[in-house]
């Protein structure tokens, strides 16, 4: 004799294999939705870009046609030199010493207050 098949299985808790099953069926459905707009960005991205691409090469075409309209010259970009703005006077160091006020750039001052050198 053949082994019969059972016709049912026993659930022991129903209540939170459904529980369980909605909560998965809601995650699904999440994904699912998560999914549409990740497309839906991605459609527009490509679009974007075929977009960007036209206006390039618009760009570029309209660059050529103005170099070709343009005068020819000898002189090409970057022969052209801007003046170079003059320097400024560099303004004096002054420290504060003691009382007074010394610039380093004085003879004999050696850090000392008064200006005299260290003795050796």
């Amino acid at each position: 004799m053949a082994e019969e098949e059972p016709l049912y299985v026993g659930i022991f808790d129903p209540v939170d294999l459904r529980r369980d099953l909605l909560n998965s069926s809601k995650v699904i459905i999440t994904s699912l939705r998560k999914y549409e707009q990740f497309v839906a960005v991605r459609d527009e991205k490509t679009r974007y870009m075929a977009a960007l691409a036209k206006t390039f090469r618009e760009i570029s075409a309209l660059n050529r046609r103005l170099m070709q309209l343009m005068p020819k010259t000898k002189i090409k970009p970057g022969m052209i030199r801007k003046p170079e703005p003059e320097k400024e006077a560099m303004p004096r160091v002054v420290k504060r010493v003691g009382r007074r006020m010394r610039p380093e750039s004085c003879p004999g001052y050696k850090g000392e207050p008064g200006g005299r050198p260290r003795p050796a």
